[in-house]
C-alpha cells in the first residue's frame, strides 16, 4: 500500500475560499492526512459523495449557503453512516454543538483551535471513531443536566435574522 492509500482522506466544506485553501494546505502538511476535495457548500459535498470514493473524514462548516452544515450532516448520517464528520465552527454555544452531534458529527472544533488539535482530532477519529475535547464534554454535561437551557438557547438562535 502506498502512503496516499494509508493517509486519512479529508474533504473540506466551507464557503470561505481563503479559509478552505489555507486549511487544505495545513492538512496536506500533516503526515497522516490528505485533502481529496474542497466544497463550497453541502450541495457540492453531496454531489461529490454520490460520484466518487468516500473520504475518511469530512471537515464541515456550519454556516454555508444553500445547504448548511446542519443539513449536510443529517444527509451524511442518513445516507453514508460510516463517513466521519468533524464540525468546524466559530460557534461555541450549546445549541450548535449539541445539534451537530445529534446530526451525526463525530467531533466538534472551533475555528480558533490550534493546528495540533485538528491533527489530533483526525487521528483520534480514524483510530476510535470520535473525538472529544473539554469544550464538547462540558457542553454535553450541561445539556444532560438541563435540556430546558438548550431549548431556550435554540429559541434565541431561531429568532435571529439572516444578517445576525
Amino acid at each position: 500500500m502506498t502512503d496516499d492509500q494509508q493517509k486519512i482522506k479529508v474533504l473540506i466544506a466551507d464557503d470561505h475560499v481563503l479559509l478552505r485553501n489555507a486549511l487544505a494546505g495545513l492538512i496536506d502538511n500533516f503526515q497522516t492526512c490528505s485533502v481529496v476535495f474542497q466544497a463550497y457548500n453541502g450541495l457540492e459535498v453531496m454531489k461529490y459523495l454520490k460520484s466518487r470514493s468516500m473520504p475518511d473524514i469530512i471537515l464541515l462548516d456550519l454556516n454555508m449557503p444553500e445547504m448548511d452544515g446542519y443539513q449536510t450532516a443529517q444527509w451524511i448520517k442518513k445516507n453514508l453512516p460510516d463517513t466521519k464528520i468533524i464540525a468546524l465552527s466559530m460557534y461555541e454555544n450549546d445549541y450548535a454543538i449539541i445539534q451537530m452531534l445529534k446530526n451525526g458529527c463525530h467531533g466538534y472544533l472551533l475555528k480558533n483551535s490550534e493546528p495540533l488539535l485538528l491533527y489530533t482530532a483526525f487521528n483520534e477519529i480514524k483510530k476510535y471513531g470520535y473525538f472529544s475535547n473539554d469544550m464538547v464534554s462540558d457542553k454535553l454535561i450541561h445539556y444532560i443536566g438541563d435540556e430546558s437551557a438548550l431549548k431556550k438557547q435554540q429559541d434565541q438562535v431561531n429568532q435571529l435574522t439572516e444578517k445576525e
